[in-house]
């Protein structure tokens, strides 16, 4: 009930923002009578990304539901909900009845989950997120004697949700983290180890099955481009950039009261030195592993909950693979499993400290929870309609996230549809004021110069795009007519 007080408002919501090209516009999903070419082509068409279940999922609604997005909405709903009772099947495994309602009701209604149930492709995330769950909670029931149905059962829960989406890659990482939590306390047993070695070489067998399928479709086995911010940083200039987004992970995890749908440069900062925010992030890192560590034999529970974040964050940290986003909300779900595990350990440590030494404060510490849960259904909720359409979170994101120099990017396209071209022109050259390495928006803004003739600007954009990158895709036409023409020259 919380899960869906927190997520029903999104019903309301129609396509937006990266629905229009993933599914309202990619006519490649609106056919179904050839399923089975979804595996032999990208997710995004020029972008190589490789869900070929997320996408035969989008095509299968969009022929039940006539192209119309509520029932994209409404399987998000009803995955938001299973996601929730598996979260509350293993923290009730793990942690006791009391604290595991805890953990469940805390991220039922956790606000940093808007983005992924309230966009449509979102789904992407929660049917991995089902997958991963699925597989952890079905390992922690049999891991006393593993048979080969299932091995089989956990290596197919493991295909499915990388064919979702691939960070669920991390499965293995997190069945070593259930091992650390299960073997002290009153989870002794000791699971045999040839059945451990079985397991993982049919979960390695699958990975390297599924990087090679995904290489030969997509041609790249790291995926899509890194955002223009990444591009050609070392891997020291990426960790200390990750060093300042972390307390951003801390902040969405733990008080998700401010949320956004953009953490483009300058709302992040691209880092090549050690700042406040490198020390920052590097303390509550560094602080958080050793609470973790000296937790494994105490409180095992707690060090699990800190493996957890750190294994399912890895994949979108940058450090591994410079990735498309310095930061998205969407990429927090399956995260922020282990930050509620560790918050409901805290919870019913409290309340039943205070109901053994002040019985009376008990009560009121109860009813903090309470309140805590209705902000958090509330905050939810209201986020939600966001999502409702491309204008609507294109408004938002001036109020939300204004540093963001793709927000003043997007601006200048919707301000251009409209036909004000001297604020498209304003928009544009706010985000190039706020960030001026991306070769598309350079080549982009290239694109309109040359439109109206005015080549020396056009020709100046285009040669800083092709200094980032050759790749840079633009007007040809525009760019040789303006490079022929006397304008282009400098003064």
């Amino acid at each position: 009930m919380l899960a869906l007080a927190a997520s029903i408002a999104s019903l309301g919501n129609g396509f937006a923002y990266d629905d229009i090209s993933i599914i309202a516009n990619d006519w490649r999903i609106h056919r179904l009578d050839a399923p089975w070419q979804f595996f032999s082509r990208s997710y995004w068409a020029h972008v190589a990304l490789y869900r070929p279940l997320s996408s035969l999922a989008f095509a299968v609604q969009w022929r039940l539901g006539g192209g119309a997005p509520l029932l994209y909405h409404l399987v998000n709903v009803l995955l938001y909900l299973l996601a929730c009772l598996l979260v509350y099947g293993l923290a009730v495994r793990l942690l006791g009845k009391s604290p595991g309602w805890w953990a469940a009701a805390l991220f039922a209604v956790h606000p940093v989950h808007v983005e992924a149930v309230g966009n449509s492709v979102g789904q992407s995330e929660l049917w991995a997120a089902v997958c991963v769950l699925a597989a952890v909670t079905y390992y922690m029931s049999v891991r006393d004697r593993i048979r080969p149905l299932d091995i089989a059962v956990l290596a197919a829960f493991y295909g499915a949700g990388c064919l979702f989406k691939e960070h669920a890659v991390i499965l293995p990482g997190l069945l070593l983290a259930v091992e650390g939590a299960m073997l002290t306390g009153r989870f002794r047993a000791v699971v045999q180890r040839r059945d451990l070695v079985f397991l993982y070489t049919a979960l390695l067998l699958t990975a390297v099955v599924l990087l090679v399928v995904r290489a030969s479709v997509t041609g790249s086995f790291a995926g899509e481009r890194s955002a223009a911010a990444l591009a050609n940083l070392s891997l020291g200039d990426r960790l200390l950039t990750v060093l300042g987004v972390a307390p951003e992970w801390y902040r969405l995890l733990l008080i998700p009261v401010h949320l956004q749908a953009d953490y483009m440069p300058l709302e992040i900062r691209v880092a090549h030195g050690l700042g406040p925010r490198q020390i920052v992030g590097g303390l509550l890192l560094f602080s958080t592993g050793i609470a973790g560590w000296r937790a494994r034999h105490r409180l095992p529970t707690i060090a699990f909950a800190v493996s957890w974040v750190a294994i399912t964050i890895l994949p979108v940290s940058n450090l591994v693979v410079p990735t498309g986003i310095l930061l998205a909300e969407r990429t927090m779900f399956l995260p922020s499993v282990g930050a509620v595990l560790g918050a409901a350990v805290g919870i019913d440590w409290l309340i039943e400290r205070l109901r053994r030494q002040w019985p009376r404060l008990r009560v009121l510490a109860t009813g903090a929870g309470g309140v805590l849960l209705l902000a958090g259904t509330v905050r939810s909720a209201w986020r939600q309609p966001v999502w409702r359409d491309s204008e609507t979170l294109f408004a938002s994101l001036l109020v939300d996230a204004p540093d963001s120099y793709r927000t003043h990017w997007i601006h200048a396209h919707t301000l251009a549809a409209k036909g004000d071209r001297s604020g498209a022109e304003r928009a544009y050259q706010k985000a190039l004021g706020l960030f001026q390495d991306d070769p598309r928006l350079l080549a982009e803004m290239g694109d309109r110069y040359s439109a109206t003739n005015r080549c020396g600007q056009a020709v100046a954009l285009y040669r800083r795009s092709l200094a980032i990158t050759r790749d840079t895709v633009f007007d040809r036409q525009g760019f040789n007519r303006c490079v022929a023409s006397p304008t282009s020259l400098p003064p």
